[in-house]
This record gives structure tokens, C-alpha cells and sequence, in this order.
């Protein structure tokens, strides 16, 4: 995550005194995240921060290290239960997530509108504040971030979600729960790039511990198409590459909301085969790739809501 800090960095993993004094000349400088020292390059750098020869090179090995995501198997993760995995309180969901949500990976909730994407992500976040709850010390702060591009969240069905799940919340702890839920609503790409390169921030001083991200869709297939398609491709793939070193730096679960699209088999003339549509998770595969786990929602024919 190129927008990373440098204050949270070990700018020299062998003398913590050199870190310090490198960290400093970086704030003087005005050089306060990983992407502006990657802009300059070792020569700039060594002549800007003033380093020996050699220490630029390693200035920038380091904070590539910390930055880069760390790679694991679906294996690896689905191992990873932890204290911070989130139930959903839905039995069977729980049991095929190991325990719910996990924490350290990107869960995105995918289906046709209309199905409960929303519902699902709002029920979710607040099973994660009182969870934090009812783990949190005195004074400790908690909260949840949730960053909505389709303007579906309503702060009246989250306080009724709260009192429905959680009927006993009632004083200041009732009083707190909306300003612990960080809501912000965001119209375009660029404004949801920025928040989640500032996201990092809020995590920390907020004690964050679930980011909600509805939807990762709506902008990105409103604002580009066809021509753009590869722009789009990678603009995605830095938003994935963002939430994927939050989730896995604070050990919190990340999810993602997607919506669906229609793929329209190509049948070759003269087969006598008939083409046929399909619905499936949008935004293609190298979104698909980005995420660790995919919950589908579809409605029965009864109305019901079987994942």
C-alpha cells in the first residue's frame, strides 16, 4: 500500500537511532508516505535525506517490504480463525466460514439487486460493534467503518437492526452506537481512492474493526466502459490492494459488496447451438482474484435468502 505512513515504517530494520533520524528528515522534507519516496528514487533520495551510499537502496527495500502484501493460500486463511473472525449468526454460514467472517482477508457479498447486500453488510456491522463491545476496555475506542457508493445505508434501520439483535443495549451504550459507526458516502472514484488511502488513519485513532465497503461496483462500472476497461482493471486492483493490507495489518475482516452482470456465451455460426445468458459476480476476474471469499446471495422460491 503505497500510501502507507512512513511514521508506522522501520525506515532502517537494523538501527532503530538511524530509523529515527531518517524518519525525521523524511517529515522536514515533506516526504510523509511510501509513494512519495518510490516518486524520488535512490539517487534523489540519497541527495535529499542526506544518506550514505547504499542507504537509499536500503531505505527503499524496507519500506517495499512492510508495504507489499503478504502472499497466502485460500488455505492459510481459512486457518486463520481468530478472536476478530465476526459470526453472522447464521449457522450455516459460520460453519462453512470456520466461525464467520475472517479477519485478515477481503469477504465480498455478492448478488441481484434488491437481494439484501445492504441489509447483509449493515446486519454485519453492527454485529461487529458489540462484539467490540463486549470486548473493549474501559475507554477503549471501537468502531466500524462503512463507505457507501450506492447511498443504501440508513442510520433508523441500523438502530432498529440494534435493537432487534441486541434488545439489552440500552443508556449510553444505545446513545454511542451511531457515532461509533464512521459512515461516509462517497459519488466517485476518485473520492473513494482517497478515503481508502486515508482509511489506514481512522483505523488506528478509531480502534476499527470491520470497513465496509457498498459497493465496489457502482462507481467504477458507472464512470468507465468498454474503452476503458483496463484503466477500470487497475484502478480495482488498487482498491483491492488497499483493503487486503488493512485487513491483514489490524487482523481485521474486510467486506466488499459487488453486484451482478449478464454473460452472454458466444456460440460459433453454423453449430446449431443456441447461445445462453448467465449471472454472474461483476467486475470481471482480476476483481475476482482480489477477493478471498465470495458469499452469493439468491432468493428461493419462497422469498428466502439461501448463501
Amino acid at each position: 500500500m503505497a500510501g502507507r505512513r512512513l511514521a508506522r515504517i522501520q525506515l532502517d530494520p537494523t538501527d532503530a537511532t538511524r530509523s529515527e533520524q531518517i524518519a525525521r528528515r523524511c517529515e522536514e522534507r515533506g516526504l510523509h508516505t511510501a509513494k512519495q519516496l518510490f516518486a524520488l528514487g535512490p539517487f534523489a533520495l540519497r541527495f535529499e535525506l542526506e544518506l550514505h551510499p547504499g542507504e537509499a537502496e536500503r531505505l527503499l527495500d524496507a519500506v517495499s517490504l512492510d508495504v507489499a502484501p503478504r502472499p497466502s493460500t485460500a488455505l492459510e486463511i481459512r486457518r486463520r480463525v481468530d478472536l476478530n473472525t465476526l459470526p453472522t449468526g447464521l449457522e450455516l454460514i459460520d460453519r462453512k466460514l470456520l466461525g464467520g467472517i475472517p479477519a485478515r482477508s477481503v469477504t465480498e457479498v455478492v448478488g441481484a439487486p434488491g437481494v439484501g447486500k445492504t441489509q447483509f453488510s449493515m446486519m454485519m456491522s453492527v454485529l461487529a460493534l458489540r462484539q467490540a463491545a463486549s470486548r473493549a476496555a474501559p475507554g477503549e475506542r471501537y468502531g466500524v467503518a462503512y463507505l457507501d457508493t450506492e447511498a443504501g445505508f440508513r442510520s433508523e434501520r441500523a438502530l432498529q437492526m440494534a435493537d432487534t439483535l441486541f434488545p439489552a443495549i440500552l443508556g449510553t451504550a444505545r446513545q454511542q452506537l451511531p457515532s461509533r459507526l464512521h459512515y461516509v458516502h462517497l459519488t466517485s472514484t476518485r473520492a473513494l481512492m482517497s478515503t481508502l488511502e486515508q482509511l489506514e488513519t481512522l483505523v488506528i485513532e478509531q480502534g476499527i474493526r470491520l470497513v465496509v465497503l457498498d459497493s465496489a461496483a457502482a462507481l467504477a462500472r458507472k464512470e468507465y466502459g468498454r474503452e476503458t476497461l483496463a484503466e477500470r482493471q487497475r484502478l480495482l486492483g488498487k482498491q483491492a490492494a488497499v483493503l487486503k493490507q488493512l485487513a491483514e495489518n489490524f487482523a481485521i475482516p474486510v467486506i466488499v459488496t459487488n453486484q451482478m452482470t449478464t454473460y452472454r456465451t458466444v456460440v460459433a455460426p453454423g453449430t446449431g447451438e443456441e447461445s445462453h445468458e448467465q449471472l454472474a459476480a461483476a467486475l470481471g476476474n482480476t476483481w475476482a482474484h482480489s477477493v478471498n471469499t465470495r458469499l452469493e446471495l439468491s432468493r428461493d422460491a419462497d422469498g428466502a435468502l439461501p448463501v
